[in-house]
């Protein structure tokens, strides 16, 4: 039975900041400026200071092609929020699609982002078995 916790301001600005701050450290070792960036990848520098600062976060499309810009693999984007152990707390028999969905929506990960998470990953694993 899956606990669905109320998300608040706070618990998104949290999340707004991790992800901005693990991505800035990996622009930053990619050798990267905000200009290269958006030269490359057509992103505005505004939206992409926001990400770092914390402020807000795009689209998952724009966080996908933004995270494989600058080398940082997707599960790290919410790696503090999913552990393996975490992982074996949800009942057995569930898909390890459903057991992100839970994992994610008990950790205050809003309902939209999580579902846009659970699609790529099966994506990606479709990807694989081709």
């Amino acid at each position: 039975m899956s606990i669905r916790k109320r998300i608040t301001n706070t618990d998104y600005d949290s999340l707004s900041e991790n992800i901005g701050k693990k991505f800035k450290q990996y622009r930053l070792k990619a050798g990267l400026s905000l200009r290269d960036i958006y030269r490359e990848e057509q992103i505005s520098i505004a939206l992409i200071s926001d990400l770092e600062a914390g402020k807000k976060l795009p689209r998952m499309e724009t966080l996908v092609r933004l995270c494989n810009k600058v080398g940082m693999p997707l599960d790290e984007v919410f790696s503090s929020r999913i552990t393996p152990s975490r992982v074996d707390l949800i009942a057995g028999g569930q898909s390890t699609e459903d057991k992100m969905r839970t994992i994610l929506l008990n950790d205050n990960i809003p309902t939209s982002l999580a579902d846009e998470l659970v699609k790529y990953f099966e994506f990606l694993k479709t990807k694989e078995n081709l």
